[in-house]
């Protein structure tokens, strides 16, 4: 007979215990055991989610039906019904009692009953549709499109004309404008750029900055393009457009278009040109006194780097009145800032004034120290540019 619990060893029931859990699973049989309860989870999870994405549809679908059922009639929202008129066969005739008496019918002579009040019920929605499109004064909106013809109109016959009014025109909104403004411009012809651009400027934001730049890679509408990037975005955009320019061509001309506004022109911007030599010879090619002045301010600019840089412009600029101004600056005692860097302008030229000039400074021993510097300098980065 088993001995039971009461009677058996506590050492022998460690062991019993012990040797029952001592079991060694197979790595397989763990393996597959895992997956089928993750199986199961996931199961659970997946039938949990149903159940409640149903139950939220449910209640919200409910709620809608009552919503859309719970209104009441309106005092423009019925329908009127016809009454019904039965048949002949089922119209029966009032005998008065005299009538009766005699045997008598007048059915025929009687004049008919007076009709019931017709009956209402609420409009449905289709039917509220309808009565209000049937009845609601046709709107008549004037297009974008329509506008922008108007307006482009109007500018080509009047030059002169505020365009800041003319967009802040009721029922015209600048984004719209905008965008058809910049579909306008990929395919406008030469008298609607001009135009265009001057709207540009009153409503245009960075969004119209690509197509202006392509705009600008076109000589003939390159500076309306580029006075309209710089009402939009002012000289720092053009600073930054500048520095990521695609083309030597369309950094020179902004960099043209940031002297023009009188503004330095920023020393990475500075550093471009003091590597790149043909980028110099393409900002003053063709440039205007305005261009020329504002390079010369540079000059006295405390950065070295702007002065360098403007210095080296100026020395590629063919105009002979470039070498009288460097000539005054380096014999102007009071503009110390930028006499280096004037020396190196006048040394690169090779105009018939700054040959003289050269030639003077050779018996000038005032004029000869710095003279040997702006040489020594081109003899050692003048090749890097």
């Amino acid at each position: 007979m088993t001995d039971s619990p009461s009677n058996m060893n506590p050492d022998d029931l460690d062991q019993h215990i012990h040797a029952a859990l001592d079991r060694n699973a197979l790595p397989d049989q763990v393996t597959r055991l895992e997956a089928f309860w993750h199986r199961r989870v996931r199961t659970q999870r997946r039938r949990r989610h149903l159940a409640t994405t149903g139950a939220v549809l449910g209640a919200a679908l409910a709620a809608f039906v009552v919503i859309s059922q719970y209104r009441g009639p309106g005092p423009d929202d019925v329908c009127r019904v016809e009454p019904r008129h039965p048949d002949k066969s089922e119209q029966v005739p009032t005998i008065s009692p005299q009538e009766e008496i005699l045997g008598k019918s007048v059915v025929e002579n009687e004049s008919p009953a007076p009709a019931k009040a017709p009956t209402v019920r609420a409009a449905t929605t289709y039917e509220r549709f309808i009565l209000a499109a049937r009845t609601s004064p046709p709107r008549r909106r004037t297009s974008t499109a329509d506008a922008m013809t108007a307006l482009l109109e109007q500018l080509t016959a009047n030059p002169n004309a505020d365009v800041a009014n003319l967009v802040r025109t009721p029922g015209l909104k600048r984004e719209p404008l905008e965008r058809e403004l910049l579909g306008r411009l990929e395919t406008a012809s030469g008298g609607e750029t001009r135009p265009a651009c001057r709207l540009l400027a009153a409503c245009g934001t960075d969004r119209s900055l690509p197509a202006l730049l392509r705009l600008a890679q076109h000589a003939e509408f390159r500076e309306d393009a580029l006075d309209t990037i710089q009402q939009i975005g002012g000289t720092a955009t053009l600073q930054r457009l500048a520095i990521g320019a695609a083309t030597h061509g369309l950094r020179a001309a902004l960099c043209r278009q940031i002297l023009l506004s009188g503004e330095t022109i920023s020393p990475e911007l500075c550093s471009m040109l003091v590597h790149d030599r043909n980028l110099r010879a393409e900002v003053v090619r063709g440039s205007s006194k305005e261009v020329r002045a504002s390079l010369l301010a540079c000059l006295g600019n405390e950065n070295k780097t702007v002065r360098l840089a403007a210095a080296l412009v100026l020395a590629e600029a063919d105009d002979p009145d470039v070498s009288e101004d460097l000539i005054e600056w380096v014999t102007d005692p009071e503009k110390q800032v930028g006499r280096d860097e004037a020396w190196i302008a006048l040394y690169r030229r090779s105009d018939a004034s700054a040959q003289r000039f050269r030639q003077f400074a050779l018996q000038a021993p005032r004029l000869l120290g710095p003279l040997y510097r702006a040489q020594g300098w081109w003899l050692v980065y003048g090749r890097q540019g």
